[in-house]
């Protein structure tokens, strides 16, 4: 945690006494995280009420391998060796005018074990994607004075559970899709998507990755419509 604590106490506390008093404070044994979380996430439940808040949640590592002899109490990252944590932010930002709003919810976490061999028959409270449903309820909690919450994820949270438990009248799902889902009205959700009429086409540039990619210009086609799974 040395280096990205040290960046970070150095921008926050503006000058080099600052950047002390910083440190002390967050080293005192009385200075709780989950308490830090939960008057930023309370900030912005402030912040966003009467509004239509885009909830945007994904995973992070920190990998503090570099950093392995001054650190403790940590687990290991996604390479099942490197040492470092895990942080799973919910980020609010207004759906309007883009202004972001704040932290709505923070889920952090140590990997301290292997998987269980049975991971897939596991109920999902028991699996560590179960943080995608979590994140979500308590983002809930902390914007319910939101006119309207959609949570935005990436394909790792196209989780059953959480079509299941999150959405209410006020409250919608933005998920990139992972699974080819069974509709309810027969046919799977893919296929039914490519038949669907094209509403809107987007240009936009790609820039070149060296040795990968040269740059070029794609097109981006729309389709959208209401099923059930």
């Amino acid at each position: 945690m040395v280096a990205q604590q040290t960046v970070c106490l150095r921008k926050l506390g503006g000058t080099r006494a600052g950047e002390v008093r910083l440190g002390r404070w967050l080293g005192n044994g009385k200075v709780m995280a989950q308490e830090i979380i939960s008057h930023a996430c309370e900030r912005t439940g402030g912040l966003a009420q009467g509004r239509h808040v885009l909830a945007i949640h994904d995973t992070s590592e920190l990998n503090y391998q570099a950093h392995a002899g001054r650190v403790s109490g940590l687990g290991t990252v996604g390479n099942g060796k490197d040492v470092g944590m895990f942080i799973h932010p919910l980020l609010s930002v207004d759906a309007d005018d883009g202004s972001c709003l704040g932290l709505a919810h923070l889920h952090h976490w140590c990997r301290s074990a292997k998987a269980d061999p049975k991971y897939r028959a596991l109920p999902i409270e028991e699996k560590e994607s179960y943080r995608w449903l979590e994140v979500a309820q308590a983002g809930k909690q902390s914007l319910c004075g939101a006119a309207m919450v959609t949570f935005v994820a990436d394909r790792e949270s196209d989780i059953y559970e959480e079509w299941a438990r999150i959405p209410d009248e006020r409250t919608h799902l933005l998920t990139r899709a992972c699974c080819n889902r069974n509709l309810a009205s027969g046919g799977k959700l893919y296929e039914w998507l490519d038949a669907q009429p094209v509403q809107k086409t987007y240009a936009f540039e790609v820039a070149a990755r060296p040795g990968k990619r040269s740059a070029r210009t794609a097109q981006m086609s729309v389709r959208f419509g209401r099923v059930s799974i």
